[in-house]
């Protein structure tokens, strides 16, 4: 058997233990949806066609370990649930974050969409050891948050590339070259979009932005909700997540 199987696989996060089945979706997550949304059944689709269809939105993966998920991973789960569930449910209550509660949504998304980029082909190594440690998203990331007005579905939309930009600047000039991940997560009214560059370049792109979405982090201005602008509709949520030619198509889970 090789080195690289199930059976000898280590955490993805902490090195050391051996994996466990983890939610991309949290439990918690699909449990609130059901209840709400009255679903009997979930179906995941891609352009072209249905990938599966069954009773439990059971989208998971082997790649972390009990210790962690059970420890530091719920906790960012816990401090999170009461601060997103009215954000899903599009609760029409403003709510203007704090800067505690922007860092802690920010921590969820991110750790979150760690896990979703699995579902093609995981970040780079030590995004995960790195999140681990620190428990904070980094520097050269942004998080970006927007509400969602039109079919209530969740989708998940990672995406994975190369950029190269070139600078110049008194009279100097140069190139920086790296990857770069976006994973886009649409749950039920909630969207996010988590952006991670290599190395130091993330100062020098522009950040994505349509009319109706924020950013959540780094933490610039303060966030409110429901969003000042309008809410992002299917077309506009489609274009979000699709901003650029970045590979991948989106998945979409729908009742």
């Amino acid at each position: 058997m090789k080195a690289t199987s199930e059976s000898k696989r280590r955490c993805t996060f902490c090195h050391v233990e051996k994996v466990t089945k983890e939610h991309v979706f949290p439990e918690w997550i699909a449990k609130l949806l059901k209840e709400t949304l009255q679903i009997e059944d979930w179906a995941a689709s891609r352009p072209g066609g249905i990938t599966w269809k069954k009773p439990d939105l059971d989208v998971a993966v082997k790649r972390v370990c009990k210790k962690c998920n059970e420890t530091w991973m719920a906790g960012i789960e816990d401090e999170a649930i009461p601060i997103l569930t009215p954000l899903i449910l599009a609760d029409e209550t403003p709510i203007h974050f704090s800067t505690a509660d922007q860092t802690t949504v920010a921590r969820w998304a991110y750790k979150t969409a760690l896990m979703a980029s699995f579902v093609e082909k995981g970040m780079r190594h030590s995004a995960y050891s790195d999140f681990f440690k620190t428990q904070m998203p980094p520097p050269h990331s942004a998080i970006i948050i927007a509400a969602h007005s039109g079919t209530p579905f969740l989708m998940l939309a990672p995406r994975q590339g190369t950029f190269l930009l070139k600078w110049r600047h008194l009279g100097r000039s140069g190139e920086l070259k790296g990857d770069f991940n976006v994973i886009t997560l649409s749950i039920y009214r909630l969207v996010f979009q988590v952006i991670l560059y290599d190395g130091d370049a993330l100062p020098f792109m522009s950040i994505p932005r349509i009319e109706g979405t924020s950013v959540l982090w780094p933490i610039r201005d303060p966030v409110s909700w429901p969003p000042e602008m309008k809410a992002l509709s299917d077309n506009a949520l489609n274009e979000f997540a699709t901003l650029t030619n970045w590979t991948g198509e989106p998945f979409r889970f729908r009742t």
